[in-house]
């Protein structure tokens, strides 16, 4: 194991989940499917603001600091070459943690950051963000299209 990875690793031990809230969902069709074609096509990403993550005290403990996140996911469906289904949820993800140094210099790092906001936040988040897909294509009247079970 290197040094990087046991860095993670002790760090991700002592994090603690202190927030996971959706503020914002929008899902819209924008067309029908196509039903020559059945087959449909999905495409996601999951973004941050630029001033991701914030870091501020911890109320509930004077030692830790709390980290926030809110990341924009958005989903695409296609049917063929059209576009029948767009979804966007932002989310508040917030993370008490002991060590704001160690945080940082993972967060900084090119290779220990897409650790972290994939094994983690990406995790974490993704069963949230099958649901609500699932859900927007059904109120859509729009055939379900199932996500990967992880990302």
């Amino acid at each position: 194991m290197t040094e990087k990875q046991q860095m993670y690793e002790s760090f991700a031990s002592t994090l603690i989940l202190k927030q996971l809230q959706p503020v914002q969902i929008a899902f819209e069709r924008t067309g029908d499917p196509n039903p020559a074609n059945p087959q449909f096509q999905t495409s996601w990403t999951m973004k941050f603001r630029n001033d991701d993550p914030v870091i501020n005290k911890d109320k509930d403990d004077e030692n830790r600091k709390i980290i926030e996140f809110r990341p924009l996911y958005e989903i695409t469906v296609k049917s063929g070459d059209t576009v029948i289904y767009h979804h966007q949820t932002i989310f508040i993800l917030s993370y008490s943690i002991p060590d704001t140094d160690i945080f940082k210099t993972i967060w900084t790092d090119n290779e220990t950051k897409p650790v972290f906001t994939n094994q983690n936040i990406g995790k974490v988040l993704w069963p949230f963000i099958r649901q609500q897909v699932a859900d927007g294509l059904c109120r859509m009247m729009l055939p379900g299209v199932l996500l990967p079970l992880m990302i």
